[in-house]
């Protein structure tokens, strides 16, 4: 559950989370993930588990789920993640697993990561920069060592 002590995206992204994807919140997402994907092919990255930060209604999550990758998604908004819960859908190679967690509080709920993405503007809501390294250091605990 997310720490009561960050709860200022959680209100007005519930609101959000019902029209996120209809409003092309999504999108950017969308559109960026194959790319992501590919430049990380081009620096020879290999692996098959991605840690999704930020996930939001889970766009990301699953279309990484369905090119058969391990996928662990986490937000720190229960709407967001109910909604990329809901969005789930067989026959995927694989199914995200969701968590409703902070990202300055991470832990990777499986294991540790060849991947750690943070699509869009999640970043974007550390308030300051000791949080922001606190961000980086639980990501670098996350991932496997010589990862991305």
């Amino acid at each position: 559950m997310a720490d009561p002590k960050f709860p200022f995206l959680v209100e007005p992204y519930s609101v959000l989370s019902a029209v996120y994807d209809r409003a092309g919140f999504a999108d950017f997402a969308r559109n960026m993930i194959p790319r992501y994907l590919n430049y990380a092919f081009s620096i020879d990255w290999a692996g098959r588990t991605v840690l999704d930060l930020g996930c939001g209604t889970g766009f990301t999550s699953l279309w990484l789920a369905d090119q058969g990758y391990r996928v662990a998604a986490v937000d720190n908004n229960p709407n967001m993640i109910k909604i990329a819960r809901n969005r789930t859908r067989g026959p995927a190679l694989e199914v995200p697993e969701y968590a409703e967690s902070d990202i300055r509080q991470l832990e990777s709920p499986i294991g540790p990561a060849d991947l750690v993405l943070a699509v869009g503007s999640v970043l974007n809501a550390i308030q300051s920069l000791r949080e922001l390294e606190t961000v980086f250091n639980n990501v670098n605990k996350a991932l496997q060592p010589g990862k991305l």
